[in-house]
């Protein structure tokens, strides 16, 4: 008790002697500082004020500056002159911009017709809102040639060009024009102008809000009042003449600054604040006005109060705090200290029992302990997951990465059942892994369920499985398995589905926490990375062996031809010389042939190579798909009969031609005959037909041959075949699906063993 009244003590004089100190010092400094940080808050406020009332008008009248030079480039663009477009467009601008007065389209002397030397038409707004075309100022008397809204933008090579305020004595208002200048081919032709007047800005001051007493007003760039005071005459009033001494001093500065500043004056006999910003647009300046006193006025008022409340305030809590320093904080604190080093030296089993406090030291206990355990159970988390990951990456085996999850999974939520349905990338769903039969519990009438969870990709977690609606047969299965609770989350990698997570248990229902979701929801994310990087070395080690095989293959492919023509060469010089070449007629003929062979295997090589870049570019023209078959079947003929093999052609009659490159076409029918022919035996019949069906052309090339294995059918339009060829590289009908994709068509085919093959390929109709 006597430890608990020193520091009680030694508290509670500190803070009366603060109270006292505040009380007596305040009167004499609180003055001096709050005028300070006043003055210095209302000129911060002032330059902003007018910064931003300055850009307002700056982007008004940046508006009107790039209509103005729209309107000249739409001019300049158009072939020949279309006045209505011209009208139209010229009206729109009027129309759409509240601010704008008028605008027009003024063309040099001769320019847009050769007998007219004034061209000027003239939108504006009149004095009821209504817009108008007039051709007032399109007269000899008006001459526009020699008002500098005109001639000003002709010396300015093309920039946009500002005049200052100007009284128009056509229309009885004082404008400011934004104009530009129109060429074509080089040459100024003419000017286009963009109009705002006074009455504008007379009637946005107004509304400029600065206090209760302030006001706002522009001034031109010789300092002449813009928008508060404007005569229609020379006689102007004039910041910089007829004011008093320091007035004129201020008007000068702003005239010639470009900054925002606020500067300390008396205005009319009274102290004022004067905040100045440029437009940087024709040259104007926005001027604020704010009364000195309007500002102290509310201060005062403002700081008597704040200093009653201040002390008041210092007393009560003062009072307050030493109530609640010295009866609840004092033993509480100290409890809580010892936890908390308990925690940083890496002990978490942390005594969680109750202070005694009943109050928000209480709470603080409770949170620290409830952060304890979440500490505690995340770590053992992220231990869990480094485990998956540590123990995933010693395999790269897809199904000893599986394995690794789901024992784990198993472990950490104690259940004896989980397993993961797989997503299949080709059949675009979700199958049961069969590999896995070990950890598969669900049969595929769940299959339904496990799309639900991909589709809306968020945890599953049903605690009574009696509570969640089943189909019937689902309902049979999970009794059968005694299923009672399970949980399940979508496995995703960067939003693409890998497969379903599930737990699964039997033994006794299970009421699952957030935590348990969370758990199982990280799992996943880690299970995706894991599962990601297995699928992806798979495919990598099948594209590496896909590219071995293919180079053997084609290695193969092209040693044979070679090591024939080398024969053929070796029999050639071993002859006398003067041999006739008659002699050699069928050497050379060998040698043609397998160098066209040679040859085709090149030019397949290198256009899938510009397919497959995107470089290559189709010749499309209407043509007759019956002209290419038969020329591809006249050109086929000789190698059918050498195999003793008959084509046969039935071709739909008065078919529509169609937008091919027929190049390209003649190949894909040369490639789907030669197969016909090269990869099936002698006395082999092809028929070859096309047909329209709905808005395409349909193509097929059939033959009675041995057809084509089931285990090479997801095979043949590959890049890369997967086993050794007897006949070719295998690109023809890869690059034959590349030349139909690019013409919008689909290519597939039909086979039986035995019985034959039927290749088909469409083809759209132009319209």
């Amino acid at each position: 008790m006597k430890k608990l009244n020193s520091i009680k003590m030694a508290f509670i004089l500190p803070t009366l002697l603060l109270v006292t100190v505040i009380y007596t010092a305040q009167s004499g400094i609180s003055l001096y500082l709050i005028k300070t940080t006043v003055k210095e808050k209302v000129e911060e406020n002032l330059k902003l004020n007018a910064k931003n009332e300055a850009n307002k008008i700056y982007r008004e009248l940046l508006a009107m500056e790039k209509i103005a030079v729209a309107t000249a480039n739409i001019i300049e663009s158009m072939k020949s002159y279309d006045t209505d477009f011209i009208f139209s467009a010229l009206k729109k601008n009027v129309e759409l911009n509240p601010l704008i007065h008028g605008t027009g389209i003024w063309f040099e002397p001769y320019k847009y017709k050769a007998r007219e030397k004034y061209f000027g038409p003239y939108w504006l707004r009149d004095k009821n809102g209504k817009i108008k075309l007039t051709w007032v100022y399109n007269t000899p008397e008006y001459d526009y040639f020699s008002w500098d809204w005109y001639r000003n933008p002709l010396k300015q090579n093309g920039k946009i060009v500002w005049t200052g305020p100007y009284y128009d004595y056509v229309s009885g208002l004082v404008f400011i024009t934004a104009a530009s200048v129109i060429q074509k081919q080089d040459k100024t032709i003419g000017v286009v102008s963009v109009d705002m007047t006074i009455r504008e800005f007379q009637d946005y001051l107004p509304r400029v809000k600065i206090g209760e007493r302030g006001f706002a007003f522009i001034i031109e760039p010789d300092g002449s009042y813009f928008g508060e005071k404007f005569l229609e005459d020379d006689t102007k009033d004039n910041i910089t003449k007829g004011e008093a001494r320091e007035i004129r001093k201020i008007g000068k500065k702003i005239i010639h600054s470009d900054k925002t500043e606020v500067e300390r004056g008396n205005w009319k006999g009274e102290d004022v604040f004067i905040a100045h910003s440029p437009v940087n647009l024709a040259g104007l300046k926005m001027v604020l006005i704010l009364p000195v006193s309007e500002v102290y006025e509310s201060f005062n008022r403002v700081l008597t109060t704040s200093i009653i409340t201040f002390l008041l305030a210092i007393i009560l809590i003062s009072i307050v705090l030493t109530t609640i320093f010295s009866k609840k904080i004092l033993n509480p604190l100290s409890i809580m200290i010892n936890k908390m080093k308990k925690v940083a030296g890496g002990d978490f089993n942390t005594n969680s029992t109750s202070i005694g406090t009943n109050d928000e030291m209480e709470e603080l206990n409770s949170s620290f302990s409830i952060m304890t355990d979440n500490l505690r159970s995340v770590i053992q988390k992220e231990k869990f997951l480094r485990r998956i990951m540590l123990t995933s990456v010693g395999s790269p085996d897809i199904k000893d990465t599986i394995r690794t999850i789901i024992n784990q999974t198993c472990r950490q939520l104690k259940s004896k059942s989980c397993f993961i349905v797989e997503y299949d990338e080709k059949k675009q769903e979700l199958l049961f892994t069969r590999d896995y039969q070990t950890y598969t519990t669900f049969s595929d009438e769940f299959i339904p369920i496990f799309n639900k969870i991909t589709a809306e990709r968020r945890v599953l977690a049903v605690n009574d499985l009696n509570n969640f609606d089943l189909q019937e047969s689902e309902r049979e299965i999970c009794d059968k398995f005694g299923i009672k609770s399970f949980m399940a989350v979508p496995i995703l990698y960067r939003n693409t589905s890998l497969g379903v997570l599930c737990v699964v248990y039997t033994e006794s229902y299970k009421t699952f926490t957030k935590a348990d979701t969370e758990l199982l929801y990280a799992i996943a994310n880690q299970s995706a990375v894991v599962i990601y990087q297995a699928k992806l070395f798979n495919q990598i080690r099948e594209v590496e062996s896909m590219r071995e095989i293919f180079l053997v293959t084609f290695t193969h492919d092209l040693r044979s031809p070679i090591n024939g023509i080398q024969k053929v060469l070796e029999a050639i010089l071993a002859e006398k010389f003067g041999t006739s070449l008659e002699n050699f007629s069928e050497l050379l003929e060998n040698i043609h042939k397998t160098n066209k062979e040679l040859l085709s295997m090149v030019n397949n090589l290198l256009s899938i190579y510009h397919y497959e870049s995107g470089s290559f570019e189709l010749n499309m023209e209407l043509s007759s798909i019956e002209d290419i078959i038969e020329d591809v079947i006249r050109i086929m003929e000789p190698l059918a009969k050498e195999q003793n093999s008959e084509i046969t052609k039935n071709i739909q009659k008065n078919l529509p031609q169609v937008m091919i490159d027929k190049d390209e076409i003649n190949r894909v029918m040369t490639n789907l005959i030669s197969n016909a022919i090269k990869h099936n035996k002698k006395n082999t019949s092809i028929y070859v037909s096309a047909e329209r069906v709905n808005n395409e052309i349909k193509v097929s090339v059939r033959d009675n041959g041995q057809g084509i294995a089931e285990s090479e059918k997801a095979k043949i339009f590959q890049k890369y075949p997967s086993t050794k060829r007897k006949i070719g590289t295998g690109l023809g009908l890869y690059l034959s699906k590349q030349i139909i994709d690019a013409h919008q068509g689909k290519i597939w085919f039909e086979s039986v063993v035995d019985e034959g093959t039927v290749f088909y390929f469409t083809l759209p109709i132009s319209e």
